[in-house]
């Protein structure tokens, strides 16, 4: 990329065993001989004008994009691992690459006797995760009464050692996990990782797209995503999953409904109202929130945990807010308050008088480095402070991971 890059963390490793094909011709109308194209795990012939984006979707490999493939969003960024003399010189939405980096979408064979080696740029990122400890009286829907667990008054399992739950802010761009004592209301462990339905577009509205085309892929990630982390704290600590007997997920309405395998195509289009708060503006429901057991969504945990789904409040201000409002007690606080969550989907909300007023906006591309040329997510190596000294004259920079820098993320 724009400097040094060794340490990255790549989906896989690649192997290439030549295997020379017969000259034929491409259904498509390319021209097709003895090159190939691989992502490390399957090969397919090189073909005169396609892109290495059309191999990634030819491949399974998953590649995200917010763009159309217009070279604009800087996220499809792979690297060439062999046979970059094959593609065409680089573009100008390229010009800030460098080394073997190249956009897939940009990237074109040229060169059909050339073999291809590619992987997608796979970085973990710096997330914060604090937790800050506060006191409140507790009053949870899991208790345990001598050795008996109950879930709202129903026994539904015997006493295992611990009562866990799990809360998840599941976030457009970040996903944190906060394993809870139930018994002490004390956080005992917390992770984090991107969220993996960024293949599908960084913001909502792309991945709402992107699911109305590819049923439940999206879901499929981040369930499995969720269920990895479970079950390396569990290996970790000695701990079984049966001992979770709830999760409660907070995120955007979007972001919510997807977790929970619902149809979030109504959420894309004008009045952009989620399936769930359609039903209760109809008075088909109750309430916005969502209570389901974990078993029909294959979390890991105890087969009787259940899995609850913070209330939308409109539109897309959804139950991220909600766990916000109920954390800082906004309608609570005396004169005019103003609570903001500033995010890849950002919601502010005003309150006083008795009254709150809500409304969103989409912010990542001011966070994330979409349309901006040396712009990128808070990975290691971007530039995260920049200071002018004015005794020496210059600049002065930081960079995530102290590591050389590779661009510019939104606080710097």
């Amino acid at each position: 990329m724009c400097g040094g890059d060794d340490k990255l963390d790549y989906r896989s490793a690649w192997e290439t065993e030549e295997a020379p094909l017969d000259v034929s011709a491409d259904p498509a109308g390319g021209s097709v001989t003895g090159g190939s194209v691989t992502d490390g795990t399957t090969t397919q012939p090189a073909v005169i004008g396609k892109s290495i984006f059309d191999y990634a979707d030819d491949l399974a490999v998953q590649v995200p994009t917010s763009c159309f493939r217009n070279g604009i969003c800087h996220e499809c960024i792979v690297e060439i691992q062999q046979g970059m003399e094959g593609l065409a010189p680089r573009t100008k939405p390229e010009s800030f690459l460098r080394e073997n980096y190249r956009l897939a979408c940009q990237a074109r064979v040229i060169d059909p006797n050339v073999d291809v080696a590619f992987a997608p740029l796979r970085r973990t990122p710096k997330i914060l995760t604090v937790t800050e400890e506060k006191e409140t009286a507790l009053d949870p829907v899991v208790t345990r009464r001598g050795d008996d667990i109950f879930y709202d008054g129903e026994q539904v399992d015997q006493f295992r050692g611990h009562v866990y739950g799990l809360a998840i802010d599941l976030g457009t761009t970040t996903v944190v996990m906060d394993f809870v004592d139930l018994e002490t209301g004390k956080s005992v462990h917390v992770c984090s990782f991107e969220n993996p339905q960024r293949f599908g577009g960084s913001d909502v509205m792309h991945r709402i797209s992107y699911d109305g085309a590819f049923e439940d892929e999206l879901w499929n990630a981040i369930i499995n995503a969720v269920n990895h982390e479970i079950m390396d704290w569990c290996e970790r600590t000695g701990t079984v999953r049966q001992e979770i007997y709830e999760i409660v997920v907070a995120g955007n309405a979007t972001m919510r409904d997807l977790f929970f395998r619902l149809d979030v195509q109504s959420i894309g289009q004008k009045p952009y109202k989620s399936q769930i708060e359609n039903e209760y503006l109809a008075g088909e429901r109750e309430t916005t929130a969502l209570t389901i057991g974990t078993r029909r969504l294959g979390l890991r945990a105890n087969p009787k945990a259940r899995v609850y789904g913070m209330p939308l409040i409109a539109s897309h201000v959804g139950g991220d807010v909600a766990a916000d409002l109920a954390t800082v007690e906004l309608a609570a606080q005396p004169g005019v308050s103003m609570l903001v969550d500033v995010g890849t989907n950002t919601e502010v909300v005003v309150a006083g008088n008795g009254r709150m007023i809500t409304a969103s906006c989409p912010a990542g591309p001011a966070f994330e480095g979409g349309g901006i040329q040396y712009g990128m997510p808070g990975y290691e190596g971007a530039i995260d402070s920049l200071k002018w000294d004015g005794e020496d004259g210059r600049f002065a920079w930081s960079t995530i991971g102290d590591t050389a820098p590779q661009g510019i993320c939104g606080s710097g």
